[in-house]
């Protein structure tokens, strides 16, 4: 069996990671519960994107760069996340976003 290290990072803008299994075939990740689904779901369902006035959109693009600079300058191992896209960023109830899935992430 390989040993393996898990830093966790914390950030206001990056999905908590609650644990995690390295089985075999069937490593997994557990994170945070996100009701609202990806900023994809918002920006692309007329619905979704009612609730997202410029204001709000605004504060959603400086969050996601604070936790890319977070990434990128102020956490001891610089990370870089390689997959940025609107279905990996997650809304919480309150539609703060949260950087998700590292599965291509680079030290």
């Amino acid at each position: 069996m390989k040993d393996y290290y898990v830093k966790a990072f914390r950030h206001r803008n990056l999905v908590k990671l609650l644990g995690f299994c390295l089985k075999e075939k069937n490593d997994s990740l557990s994170t945070s519960f996100f009701p609202t689904n990806g900023l994809d779901n918002h920006i692309f369902d007329h619905i979704g994107r009612a609730r997202l006035d410029w204001k709000k959109r605004y504060s959603i693009i400086k969050s996601i760069a604070y936790g890319l600079l977070y990434l990128h300058e102020d956490s001891q191992q610089r990370i870089i996340h390689r997959d940025l896209k609107l279905s990996n960023i997650l809304l919480d109830e309150d539609m703060n976003p949260k950087i998700s899935d590292f599965g291509f992430a680079r030290l």
